[in-house]
C-alpha cells in the first residue's frame, strides 16, 4: 500500500494494542513502525532498478521483521532514554518501554502483511525464498481503506473515551478492514475465473491471466492475459464478475534476437518482478535493435499501456550494447479519464 496508508495503519495497530499504556503516544510509535519497512525505497535514489530487486525485499520479510522490528524498537527506546538523560528528565518507566516495543513491532510486522494484498509483490519469506507473494485484492492506493483509518483516528482525536474503549474500537476497525480485504480478494478470484473461461472458450491458449485492481478501488479490474506466444490481451471488468467485452491485443516479439536479449540479468529481473506479465517488443535500428520490456500489471487507458519497464540497445544478434535504461511513465492525475476506465469496466455489464 502507499506510504500514507501504511503510516495510518501502523498507528491504528498500535492504537489497538498499547493505547491504554501509552495514550496518544501510541499513534506516533505505531506510525513510525508502520513506515519503517519502506525505508528500503531510498535505495531507488541510487539506482532505479533497485525498485524491482530490493524494494519489498529484506525489510518486508516476516522472518526478518520478527527480529528487525524489536531491534529498531529497542533503539527507539534507547534514544528516548538518552534524550531524557540529556534533558535531565526521568526516563520512561519500564511498562512504557515494553509498550513501545510491542506497538512498534506489531506495526512493523503488519506492514508486509498489508502489502501482500497488492499486486506489487512482497518477499515475505526472504532469505529462505526470493518469491514475491501477492494477492490481487487492493490497488496501491485504496480510498475506502485509507478513509476508514483516517475516520477512526480523527474520531478518537475528538472524543474523550477511556483508553480501553478506544483500543476496542480500533480492533473492530481492523476486523472490518480484514473483512473488506476478504471481499476484495474474492472479487479478484471471481473476475479471474470469468475472464479465463471466456478467453479459453475463444480458443486462446493462455500462459497466465490476472485481474489486477485499478487505482483507488478494488472493484474495477484490469485483466491482463498472455498467450503461449507471449502476446498480451488487456481489458477492463466492472463490479460484476464477468469477463471484459473488449480486449486490446498487444503482439510480442519473437525469434532468436529476442531469445538472446532475454538471456540477461535485467530481463530476468523484470520478468520475476512483474510475475511474468511482461510485454517484449523489438524495434529495428541501423546499428541493431532496441528492446523494450514493459510491466503490464499497471497502466492507464489512453495514456500509458504500462507505467514502467526498461529499454536496452542490442547488437545485430541480440546481445546487449551499453547499459539498460529504466523507463517510467509519469502520469498527471488530472489527465486520467476515470469515466473512461469505469465505462470500460461497465461495458461487460450492458
Amino acid at each position: 500500500m502507499d506510504i500514507v496508508t501504511q503510516g495510518l495503519f501502523g498507528a491504528v495497530v498500535a492504537q489497538a494494542s498499547v493505547r491504554a499504556r501509552l495514550g496518544r503516544r501510541a499513534l506516533i510509535v505505531g506510525a513510525a513502525g508502520g513506515l519503517a519497512p519502506d525505508l528500503d525505497s531510498l535505495a531507488t535514489l541510487v539506482d532505479p532498478f533497485l525498485e524491482w530487486s530490493f524494494h519489498r525485499g529484506p525489510t518486508h520479510s516476516l522472518l526478518v521483521g520478527l527480529i528487525a522490528g524489536p531491534v529498531l524498537a529497542l533503539l527507539l527506546v534507547a534514544a528516548l532514554r538518552l534524550g531524557a538523560r540529556l534533558g535531565r528528565r526521568p526516563p520512561p518507566p519500564l511498562s512504557d518501554r515494553r509498550a513501545i516495543v510491542i506497538g512498534f513491532s506489531l506495526a512493523f510486522i503488519t506492514h508486509p502483511l498489508l502489502d501482500l494484498f497488492t499486486s506489487y509483490g512482497t518477499r515475505l519469506l526472504y532469505p529462505l525464498s526470493t518469491t514475491r507473494f501477492t494477492i490481487d485484492a487492493f490497488p496501491a492506493v485504496d480510498l475506502l481503506f485509507s478513509a476508514t483509518l483516517v475516520a477512526l483516528l480523527v474520531a478518537d482525536g475528538f472524543t474523550k473515551l477511556p483508553a480501553p474503549r478506544i483500543e476496542r474500537r480500533a480492533r473492530w476497525a481492523l476486523t472490518a478492514l480484514a473483512l473488506y480485504a476478504g471481499f476484495a480478494t474474492g472479487a479478484g478470484v471471481l473476475h479471474t475465473r470469468a475472464a479465463r473461461a471466456a478467453l479459453e472458450e475463444k480458443g486462446v491458449e493462455l500462459r497466465q491471466l490476472h485481474a489486477y485492481p485499478v487505482l483507488l478501488q478494488p472493484w474495477t479490474r484490469r485483466v491482463v492475459a498472455l498467450d503461449e506466444e507471449g502476446n498480451a490481451y488487456i481489458g477492463y471488468a466492472g463490479i460484476l464478475p464477468r469477463a471484459p467485452r473488449h480486449y486490446e491485443r498487444l503482439e510480442s516479439a519473437s525469434g532468436p534476437v529476442l531469445d538472446a536479449a532475454l538471456d540477461t540479468d535485467t530481463a530476468r529481473l523484470l520478468t520475476e518482478f512483474s510475475r511474468g506479465a511482461t510485454l517484449w517488443t523489438l524495434t529495428e535500428r541501423s546499428d541493431g535493435w532496441l528492446l523494450r520490456g514493459e510491466d503490464l500489471r499497471y497502466g492507464v487507458p489512453g495514456l500509458a499501456r504500462s507505467l514502467w519497464g526498461y529499454e536496452q540497445a542490442l547488437g545485430a544478434e541480440g546481445h546487449p550494447v551499453g547499459a539498460p535504461r529504466h523507463v517510467r511513465e509519469h502520469i498527471d492525475p488530472r489527465e486520467v479519464k476515470w469515466q473512461d476506465i469505469l465505462k470500460e469496466g461497465r461495458g461487460n455489464e450492458d
